[in-house]
C-alpha cells in the first residue's frame, strides 16, 4: 500500500464538507489526546500499543451499536488513505 509521509498541513475532506482548518495534523493531535486519555485511565503500554487498544475498543463499541465493525474499519481505511494522499473525493460512505 502506497502511503505518503505524514503531512500535518494537508487538509482534505472525506465527507463532502471541506474545511481548510481540519488538517491531518489536527486529526493526529485529536487522536493523540484520546490515546493520552487512555493511558491516564491505566491502560498499559506505549502510545503505539494504546492506539491499537483504542482502535480495538472502538470496534467493540461499533459492534455494540449493532453495526458492522469490519465495514466501519473498511470505511475508515478509505477515509484515511484519501486524507493522507490529499484526495478530496465527493463523499466516501
Amino acid at each position: 500500500m502506497d502511503i505518503p509521509p505524514h503531512d500535518p498541513d494537508l487538509a482534505a475532506s472525506t465527507d463532502g464538507f471541506f474545511d481548510p482548518e481540519v488538517s491531518n495534523g489536527l486529526r493526529a493531535r485529536s487522536a493523540h489526546q484520546a490515546v493520552l486519555h487512555y493511558q491516564e485511565q491505566g491502560y498499559d503500554g506505549d502510545e503505539h500499543i494504546c492506539s491499537i487498544d483504542l482502535i480495538t475498543n472502538l470496534l467493540h463499541f461499533i459492534h455494540s451499536l449493532g453495526e458492522s465493525p469490519l465495514e466501519a474499519l473498511d470505511k475508515a481505511r478509505g477515509h484515511f488513505l484519501a486524507e493522507a494522499r490529499g484526495a478530496t473525493p465527493q463523499v466516501l460512505g
